[in-house]
């Protein structure tokens, strides 16, 4: 066991990130910021979700908490719209304070499956309407976007706070399965994998190539593989 007795810096840091090809996504404005204690972590969470996909994708292809025209309600929490594909991004998370952190290990693992088959039936739901819409419509901060279905590969991808190696014979029936349901490549990740694969995939190219590799695999062998990126490869 390592105890950390000591804090790398004040956990009251507040950072603010104001550069304008950061913040020109389509959505609601806010600043992009972040703290290290959440107790509602959604807000700021789907946040660092944008900031990691900055790196791959341009500003103006992802949409931040778009929402259905029809009723009002958020249509996935991340949309990422290129000319070629279309990622729907569901995302769930759980409080970073001292509490949940002493959380016990098993305890914390059923907050991940949880989380896991909830955003799954979102996902699902989300890929049936982006399905059926011609031309599938979504809002953002009082704006309505049309965006194309027709010819683009769609995508969707779960993000959780933590997912456990040991874990992966679980995680990844569900995923599978929300596959299975809809026909739609779906994928999970925790916010440390997504940052890894934003900091070493650049491109959209090599983004999705990866993702292939990634399901070829699942398919193949009935469970998801944990990805690590050699230090080699971060100029791809």
């Amino acid at each position: 066991m390592i105890d950390f007795k000591e804090p790398l810096f004040d956990d009251h840091f507040f950072i603010q990130d104001a550069r304008p090809d950061v913040n020109s996504y389509h959505g609601r404005k806010t600043v992009m910021y972040t703290v290290l204690e959440r107790t509602n972590p959604g807000e700021l969470n789907e946040l660092d979700i944008t900031t990691a996909l900055l790196r791959t994708f341009r500003s103006d292809q992802i949409y931040l908490n778009p929402t259905r025209p029809d009723n009002g309600r958020e249509f996935v929490d991340v949309l990422v719209s290129t000319p070629e594909n279309l990622l729907l991004i569901q995302a769930k998370d759980t409080p970073n304070t001292q509490q949940v952190l002493d959380h016990p290990m098993r305890r914390k693992k059923a907050a991940t499956l949880r989380h896991l088959r909830k955003a799954a039936k979102q996902l699902c739901g989300a890929i049936s309407y982006a399905q059926t819409s011609v031309p599938l419509q979504v809002m953002t901060d009082g704006v309505l976007h049309d965006v194309s279905v027709r010819d683009r590969n769609l995508i969707g991808i779960i993000v959780v706070e933590e997912l456990f190696s040991d874990e992966f014979s679980v995680y990844s029936p569900v995923v599978l399965d929300a596959f299975a349901q809809t026909g739609v490549p779906c994928f999970v990740m925790d916010y440390p994998e997504l940052n890894d694969w934003t900091w070493n995939r650049r491109t959209e190219a090599s983004f999705m190539d990866t993702l292939d590799l990634v399901l070829t695999v699942a398919l193949d062998k009935g469970e998801f593989p944990r990805i690590r990126f050699w230090p080699d490869e971060l100029a791809r």
